[in-house]
C-alpha cells in the first residue's frame, strides 16, 4: 500500500485556534507567546509574530518563521 503524505493549509484567521491547541498564544500585536508566556522564537532566536509565523515543524512544536532560509533548512534536513 502506498501512502501520500498530507499537507494542511489554513487561513490567517485560523492562527489563534492553531496556536492555542499547541498551548501557544498571540498578544494584541500579533507576537507569538510560546507555554509559558515568553516571546516564541525561530530555531535561529528570532521573534516570532503572526506576520512571519510559517508553521510548526513536522513531529514536533518547534515554530517556524515563513522565509526562504528556513524552506532551505527545512529541504537539507538541518532542522
Amino acid at each position: 500500500m502506498k501512502y501520500t503524505k498530507a499537507r494542511l493549509t489554513f487561513t490567517p484567521g485560523a492562527l489563534p485556534f492553531l496556536l492555542k491547541a499547541f498551548g501557544h498564544s498571540m498578544t494584541e500585536n500579533g507576537v507569538i507567546l510560546n507555554p509559558t508566556g515568553e516571546i516564541a522564537l525561530t530555531p535561529e532566536g528570532e521573534e516570532l509574530t503572526k506576520d512571519n509565523f510559517g508553521g510548526f515543524k513536522k513531529g514536533s512544536i518547534q515554530l517556524l518563521k515563513k522565509d526562504l532560509l528556513t524552506a532551505i533548512k527545512l529541504t537539507e534536513g538541518s532542522y
